[in-house]
């Protein structure tokens, strides 16, 4: 089985100021306080705080109108793997890979409650079971019951494929670890990409479940975040900022040493799902339930962090330039990816210190991929031998 790393924040993560952190389940990662360089909001409208792209059309999920709430299609779901598709499929209560779409177990009945927002079933022996993740953060098939680790957001991912958001969890993906169907985060999860099929319902199966009705009730509008990003570093860091809500969209920032950025988030507020259903009992006979629950935030940044690095000096041997030093070459440098879950525990200013996560994340080749000729040599009257030497001169004789 694929489990979930303990929800935990060793103290080289995060400052010890007493701040929360992601310790217990639905709270976010803490961050602390201050603001130097104001940037831009990033409100409605805009990429950061966009929801999924208007349904339909052919790139959509659902290739056309959404279900009504309540109501879903019957589809395959396929990730590529190297040179070929495999295909998520069900053996009991656990997840594994199909080769072939043509199995049985390959169905999926993809239930929605928003066009965005769905339920993953799987239907046998009259019964239906919902895939999610259990207390011990298994991947797994299990009741439906009112566990918001049993629904999941459809995320755009790449031009033309989707990531599976976890509810409950929104700082995991369904992807694939070790070769497995699992949960994976969202920092580590690298092209995660669904492809679904849509396929004709299977004949001779009864429907185990019905739907009576079902709301979705939006949650009071939560006040923005107000993040500010921290170099701690003796060196300009690059930084690519992603938002859970509009993945293909990257944020590129440049900040200087021991120099802060600002960015004004608005928090996704939630909502309380309330459906009534009736499922079928072994009995053949119908039984009312009524499945009340509390949707937290989605809103997951996601951070890569490179390092400008000095690669080369040219110098001139000749002695006949005013400068004995003629060129300076930098080359990005990765340093670590790491994801901040931006939800109601959030307080309304945080402060990250950025590359102290990113090396505290350890996974430098994670990083999103970047072009590094889209960034200028540093600016001002400096001659290449003053920004070479810069590094290595105390922090206040340096020149920003």
């Amino acid at each position: 089985m694929n489990t979930l790393p303990p929800r935990r924040v060793s103290p080289v993560d995060l400052p010890s100021h007493g701040l929360r952190s992601m310790g217990a389940p639905m709270q976010g990662f803490v961050l602390l306080v201050a603001s130097v360089v104001a940037g831009p909001a990033i409100g409605p409208g805009d990429a950061w705080a966009q929801q999924i792209p208007p349904v339909g059309g052919a790139e959509s999920w659902w290739e056309g109108p959404p279900p009504a709430p309540g109501e879903g299609k019957w589809m395959r779901l396929g990730m590529r793997q190297g040179r070929r598709t495999q295909w998520l499929a069900s053996v009991g209560d656990r997840l594994v890979w199909a080769s072939s779409p043509t199995l049985p177990n390959t169905r999926w009945f993809v239930r929605a409650w928003a066009p965005n927002l769905v339920r993953l079933e799987s239907w046998s022996n009259q019964q239906v079971r919902a895939l999610g993740l259990d207390e011990s953060g298994v991947l797994r098939l299990q009741s439906i019951g009112a566990e918001p680790t049993l629904y999941w957001r459809i995320v755009p991912a790449g031009a033309s494929g989707w990531a599976l958001q976890n509810v409950g969890r929104p700082e995991f993906l369904l992807g694939v670890s070790s070769g497995r169907p699992a949960a994976v985060p969202w920092s580590v999860a690298g092209p995660v990409m669904w492809l679904p099929t849509f396929v004709p319902a299977p004949i001779g199966i009864p429907a185990p479940l019905r739907i009576v009705s079902t709301r979705l009730i939006p949650n009071p509008p939560a006040p923005p975040v107000t993040l500010e990003l921290f170099n701690g570093n003796q060196n300009e860091l690059w930084v690519l900022i992603s938002d859970s809500r509009q993945p293909s969209h990257i944020d590129t920032v440049a900040i200087a040493p021991g120099d802060s950025i600002q960015r004004v988030v608005q928090r996704d507020p939630g909502a309380t799902l309330v459906e009534e259903v009736e499922l079928r009992t072994a009995f053949g006979t119908w039984q009312r339930q009524r499945l009340e629950m509390q949707i937290p935030s989605a809103l997951v940044l996601d951070l890569s962090v490179y390092e400008k690095f000095l690669q080369s000096v040219a110098i001139d041997a000749t002695g006949k330039s005013p400068n004995r030093i003629e060129d300076v070459n930098y080359v990005p440098k990765s340093v670590g990816r790491f994801s901040l879950l931006i939800d109601d525990s959030v307080p309304e200013t945080v402060r990250v210190d950025v590359y102290e996560r990113a090396v505290a994340a350890k996974n430098p080749g994670a990083v999103l991929k970047m072009d590094p000729r889209q960034w200028d040599e540093p600016q001002g009257g400096s001659s290449p031998l003053e920004r070479a030497l810069q590094p290595s001169q105390p922090p206040q004789r340096r020149r920003f």
